[in-house]
């Protein structure tokens, strides 16, 4: 009787020991990496940016189709093929059905596609845009509205420019245009999350 009872005295114990993920970036539905598996400098904002390959990719807070502020920095250990488009340009209406299936079939290998609006059929992208570009081209990864034109220094050449970016938020490639899924697939299922 008395054994029994120190065991399940201490039960509640064993479960205070295990440490609680501590996600990065703002509440929002998508994926958040653990703080824990950080490197500071992505934390604090002192990590050295830039916008050619090998460097890491500058962060990035935007608001997605749901009007929730998503942060690169919280896919932090995933594969992320970015998509900076204009919802009037017909190669990115044509390409977003396939961002779609690819984030869908790979992302039970890490890997993730964001997808920035920076114009709108009118003009300025917005919440609603982003919203209604993600209905239509069947998108249940994030599609975000940059309205403030954060991502302009990022783009090569026009629309869409395609940065594929590692698991450390590397620039691979600073524009894989056109699309080529064959590398973003590469690269998710040749590397591993860091566990």
């Amino acid at each position: 009787m008395f054994r029994t009872a120190v065991l399940f005295a201490a039960l509640p114990l064993a479960g205070a020991c295990t440490a609680q993920p501590q996600p990065y970036g703002p509440e929002n539905s998508w994926f958040h990496a653990d703080m824990r598996d950080m490197p500071d400098e992505y934390i604090d904002g002192s990590v050295s940016t830039g916008l050619a390959e090998g460097d890491v990719a500058p962060n990035m807070r935007l608001r997605d189709q749901f009007g929730d502020e998503v942060e690169l920095y919280q896919f932090y250990g995933m594969v992320v093929q970015i998509s900076l488009f204009a919802a009037w340009c017909p190669p990115c209406r044509r390409d977003a059905p396939q961002l779609a299936a690819a984030s869908r079939d790979l992302e039970e290998h890490g890997a993730i596609v964001l997808e920035v609006m920076l114009e709108s059929r009118g003009g300025e992208a917005r919440v609603e845009h982003s919203e209604r570009w993600a209905e239509r081209s069947g998108a249940d990864h994030p599609v975000l509205a940059d309205s403030a034109l954060e991502t302009e220094a990022l783009l090569h050449g026009g629309f869409p420019t395609l940065p594929l970016l590692d698991r450390q938020l590397r620039f691979k490639d600073v524009d894989a245009w056109p699309l080529d899924l064959d590398q973003f697939e590469n690269l998710a299922v040749t590397t591993r999350p860091e566990q």
